[in-house]
């Protein structure tokens, strides 16, 4: 079987870095929130478990958009599909969790 992984260059900087650098305005900590929120709804709706959400993991991009990081912990639920075709889709498979998880 052939594995093919494609992912986005995030040019920006890790939150926490951006936590480093000092004290984040309330309403960018609740926009944060709620877009990292969000992107651990489609992961679920997909059937993917993040599984080590953490600053470190939480990119914020040019634009300050939020892009949740390293799945490698992830976990695959029941209704997970082992491939996607949607935009911004989490393309995992399921045998190759267990074996990340382990290592």
């Amino acid at each position: 079987m052939i594995e093919e992984n494609a992912m986005e260059l995030i040019a920006g900087q890790m939150l926490s870095d951006r936590i480093a650098q000092g004290r984040l305005p309330y309403a960018e900590i609740v926009r944060i929130v709620i877009e990292t929120a969000q992107a651990l709804h489609h992961s679920a709706t997909l059937g993917v478990v993040h599984g080590d959400v953490k600053p470190a993991n939480v990119m914020l991009d040019r634009t300050r958009a939020v892009k949740l990081t390293d799945f490698g912990l992830a976990t695959a639920t029941e209704a997970s599909a082992t491939d996607s075709d949607q935009t911004g889709a989490i393309c995992v498979l399921r045998s190759n969790m267990g074996e990340k998880r382990s290592m």
